[in-house]
């Protein structure tokens, strides 16, 4: 029976190295995968191998074996959520060092449907030179239609909701763990306010969603603490001066279709650019009430166009 378990073993791992051979929209990472995820590879695996049930190993000694073998190797998350295991997440494959994943690969392989957003995001696109202090996913609050369009070789979706403007606190969002001292946060966000995003590869094992560029700048206006703060949001903008499309914004901030964020993406575009689309203007003159340009930061100095109190 010791040797059918080993022949049983040798067969699942072989046929978990084909599974495994490259990343998936649903599988984001072939070296950081959650356990849920491994445990039903594993089954997978079984199923198509086609080996009787009565001398099937379960999923989760298959797990001990592979760890005992160090095929798997456990990340060491700290403070997790009382939904979080210690183990939930495992660095796969021989010599994979659960030290030295990446962020991203952590985030995505905890949360595979989600968006990489907030502070990770304006990592990602390199807009900021502060150490990043917290990490971020987002998951929509309800399911809406996404309409994929490819771009530039990079996968921009677009996600369209009737949902109703955000009117009630978000915290920072879900505590899931600590990793090497920093905090990582599941976010569940109004699709309304997370309409754009991108796919990209981080290596060839792994790759992950992110907030476009544009949807990025919006996020530091409408929760810029998580972002890293006013200055981190201010570095932000001068950063991406460049880089940004104006069209793109344009259109993001109509879909969004929220007159304050509105008023303050059009108070900042103006100081940057000083051109802003008429129809920005006409959106974010719904609402004339003294909004602050940076949501929940008190600024006192008002600007009279675009009724945004300033530093």
């Amino acid at each position: 029976m010791a040797d059918s378990h080993a022949d049983q073993l040798r067969q699942v791992i072989a046929e978990l190295s084909r599974r495994l051979e490259e990343p998936t929209e649903t599988l984001p990472s072939t070296r950081c995968i959650a356990r849920p995820a491994l445990a039903d590879l594993i089954r997978e695996s079984q199923s198509v191998l086609d080996l009787p049930k009565s001398r099937l190993l379960s999923a989760t000694a298959i797990l001990e074996q592979l760890q005992d073998a160090r095929v798997i190797r456990a990340v060491a998350l700290q403070d997790p959520a009382h939904t979080v295991g210690r183990d939930r997440l495992f660095a796969v494959g021989l010599g994979v060092d659960p030290e030295g994943l990446h962020p991203f690969e952590l985030l995505q392989a905890h949360a595979p449907d989600g968006v990489i957003c907030y502070m990770s995001a304006v990592a990602a696109h390199e807009l900021t030179s502060q150490p990043v202090t917290q990490h971020h996913i987002a998951r929509p609050e309800t399911a809406p239609t996404r309409v994929a369009v490819v771009d530039e070789s990079v996968l921009t979706t677009t996600v369209r909701s009737s949902t109703p403007s955000e009117t009630r606190p978000h915290p920072a969002g879900r505590p899931a763990f600590v990793f090497q001292g920093i905090p990582y946060f599941v976010t569940r966000r109004d699709p309304r306010y997370l309409q754009s995003f991108q796919r990209r590869a981080l290596n060839q094992s792994s790759q992950y969603r992110v907030t476009s560029l544009e949807q990025t700048l919006l996020d530091t206006l409408h929760r810029p603490m998580r972002c890293g703060g006013p200055a981190v949001v201010f570095e932000v903008w001068d950063n991406a001066a460049e880089q940004l499309r104006p069209e793109r914004m344009r259109d993001l901030i109509l879909r969004i279709g929220d007159p304050l964020l509105a008023r303050r993406a059009g108070y900042q575009l103006e100081q940057q650019r000083g051109d802003i689309d008429p129809a920005v203007h006409a959106l974010a003159s719904v609402d004339r009430a003294p909004v602050s340009l940076l949501h929940g930061i008190p600024y006192t100095n008002l600007n009279a166009r675009w009724q945004v109190l300033v530093p």
